[in-house]
This record gives structure tokens, sequence and C-alpha cells, in this order.
């Protein structure tokens, strides 16, 4: 059942949250340039933006700007096309289902959005093998191959959400305070959604509807002639992995390695 909507004495009290967070009161809103408003809102989310432009003259005209919206949805979650009608519709789906930023970084150093780019381009296996070959790799960069070995060759480990069970292994392992901070990384939301993305794409067999294939083609999976995703934007992954809760996430991941 969905919620209703927030009544006006409710948005006037979101509102004054908001401007408290900013140390701001109502008065001062008119005295801010547009510039300062700007840079205001690179620290608020899409939600908040969006009840702060009922509120002010100059709020609002910033809010009506399509340029506004673009950078901000390129800036929080490294997306560089619409996703929805107009800018600001794609802010909000953005919102909606709590999407990762890709211009973050994994603690190889690359960005996400290079990460799921360079496994997408790859056909057949060649991206989750990317994905697992790198995460071998940055693993006994962090932690060194002998303990990658012991504590992840058989499974186990590989691909858990980071929580309070992992890092009381960590910890009883003794490893050093910076390494920790490197496997909560490793084990972050935002790479955990990648590999679900990238699994999604090989779990994915046979041909799609309405593709035939010359003889001898038919019994190849269309992974093994081409990319999933130059026909499937692998984005719709992302943003449905990001809205769902972990458990469901490593579902994904799980149910493709069973069968892999």
């Amino acid at each position: 059942m969905s919620s209703a909507a927030p009544s006006e004495l409710e948005r006037s009290a979101f509102v004054n949250e908001i401007l408290q967070k900013l140390r701001l009161k109502r008065q001062d809103l008119n005295n801010l340039s547009s510039s300062q408003i700007r840079k205001i809102f690179e620290d608020l989310s899409v939600k908040e933006i969006s009840l702060l432009c009922r509120t002010n003259k100059k709020f609002n005209k910033i809010c009506e700007d399509p340029s506004f919206w673009k950078n901000k949805v390129l800036n929080d979650y490294g997306v560089k096309k619409k996703y929805g009608d107009t800018w600001r519709e794609t802010a909000k789906n953005m919102s909606k289902t709590d999407m990762i930023n890709l211009n973050d970084k994994w603690v190889n150093g690359h960005t996400y959005e290079k990460i799921l780019n360079d496994a997408t381009e790859m056909k057949g296996d060649d991206g989750w093998e990317y994905i697992r070959d790198m995460y071998s790799d940055t693993l006994d960069e962090v932690i060194g191959e002998d303990f990658r070995m012991e504590f992840y060759e058989d499974g186990d480990l590989y691909y858990q959400s980071y929580d309070d069970n992992l890092l009381e292994i960590f910890n009883v392992v003794g490893f050093s305070v910076e390494q920790i901070e490197k496997l909560a990384i490793v084990h972050g939301r935002e790479i955990n959604i990648i590999i679900a993305t990238i699994a999604s794409a090989n779990k994915w067999d046979k041909a799609l509807p309405s593709i035939s294939f010359d003889e001898g083609l038919h019994d190849k999976s269309i992974m093994e002639i081409f990319p999933l995703f130059y026909i499937i934007d692998p984005i719709f992954y992302v943003m449905q992995f990001s809205a769902y809760p972990d458990d469901k996430v490593f579902t994904t991941i799980w149910d493709f390695l069973e069968n892999y």
C-alpha cells in the first residue's frame, strides 16, 4: 500500500529541517545569489532540492533549469544520459532507486563506471572472468595472496556485504586499520551492485525474442556472439540492483555462481 502524500504542514516541517541543517532562515533566502544557491544544492538530495524549490522564486528558477539537473545527475550518479523525459525526471528516478554514484572509485582506483563499461563490452563469459580476476588481484594487493587463498578461495567470503561479522573476522586475523578500510570498499555496496549486474548479463542465455541466426549459430548463446548490453542498457540493471536490499543483490550473484 502506497503511503499518502505529505501534507502542507509536513512539507513545511521538512523544509524547516533542511534550512536548519544549512543554518539558514527563511528570511535569508532572498539574499542568496544564484551561484550560492547552486553551491548549496550540490550537497542536498534531489528530494530536499524539490522541496526547497517551492519556497522561493530564486530556488524555483534554478529548479526549472535543465542544465542544473543534468549536472546534478552527472555529479551525484555518474550518469550521462536521460532516463526519463527530462533531466529533472532522471534525477528523481535516480533518487527513487537510490542509485549508486558511478563516479566513485573502487579500491583498485577504477571508477565503477569504468569497471561496468569494461565488463559489459566483453563477449560471452569474458565479462564475468574480468570481474573475478579483478577481484582476486585487488585482494592480493590489499592482504596478500596467501591470506586471499586461505580466507577467500573456498568462496565463503567472496562477494559478501561488509558488516560486523566480516569486521570481526578481519580484526581476529590482525589486519591493519588501512587494510580493513580497503576491505570495506572491496565488500562495499557499489561493487556488489556492479557484480550483480554482470552476473545478470551472463545468466541470459539463448537467443533473445525475435532474433534468429544463420544455420550453425542457432544453438549458441547470444552472449557468445555479441554482448547483451549492446542491446540492453546496463544502467537499467544498476538502477534495479541499487533499489534492491543487499540480500536480493547477493541472491542474484550466488544463483549465478551455482550454475556457472
